[in-house]
């Protein structure tokens, strides 16, 4: 009976585990999905409203703006396939990511200052998606025009700084959308640590800490 009774509390434990695992699952997919076609959407979205508003005024403008679109609307079909295949590729390379996200159409001017020690795929591509999810958010809701992307190597890991010079908000006040959970999720994943600092007029400023 004492046999059947622990075989049955560990039966029910496996199955709470795998509840568990899908769940976590759906989560890191849904975080991805958010993540990269979120960046490349909304970077469509802006070519669009801009040929909308300049297509009677600047036709010229605004065929720029629709070329842009269709270019935007494939490389939001290769983010996905990217989502898909990065962590299965063994020579992804931090830097030359964010390079390549910094180069994008943007309606800011992003500079590149960054330094990493050796990092794990995992802990790579994580730092990728908070500042591709960093940039999305500030190109969505900050009205900024400047932006930095600062990384230095410490004593006990990496400490990785995204300012922007724009709108800023205010942090007592709550804010919808999965944006900032998605970076703190990303974050904890990694051990480290997630610091948020704004003021309405005076920017943003996120500053991680990952461990080695």
């Amino acid at each position: 009976m004492e046999e059947q009774k622990s075989r049955e509390k560990a039966d029910r434990l496996t199955k709470q585990v795998e509840t568990l695992a899908i769940d976590l699952e759906r989560n890191r997919i849904a975080r991805d999905i958010h993540d990269t076609l979120g960046h490349s959407l909304t970077s469509l979205d802006v070519q669009i409203e801009l040929a909308q508003r300049v297509q009677s005024t600047e036709p010229a403008r605004a065929q720029q703006a629709i070329d842009l679109a269709k270019k935007l609307s494939s490389q939001a079909l290769d983010n996905v396939r990217q989502a898909l295949g990065t962590m299965k590729r063994s020579n992804f390379d931090l830097t030359e990511a964010i390079g390549a996200l910094a180069e994008q159409n943007h309606s800011f001017q992003i500079s590149v200052d960054v330094r990493f020690p050796s990092l794990s795929l995992q802990s790579s591509y994580q730092l990728y998606c908070i500042i591709q999810e960093s940039i999305t958010n500030i190109q969505k809701h900050a009205g900024a025009d400047q932006v930095t992307i600062d990384s230095r190597i410490v004593d006990r890991g990496t400490i990785l700084e995204i300012c922007d010079n724009g709108n800023g908000f205010d942090l007592d006040r709550p804010h919808a959308g999965f944006g900032l959970r998605n970076m703190k999720e990303r974050v904890q994943c990694l051990g480290g640590e997630f610091h948020l600092d704004s003021n309405i007029g005076q920017g943003t400023q996120i500053k991680i800490f990952v461990p080695s």
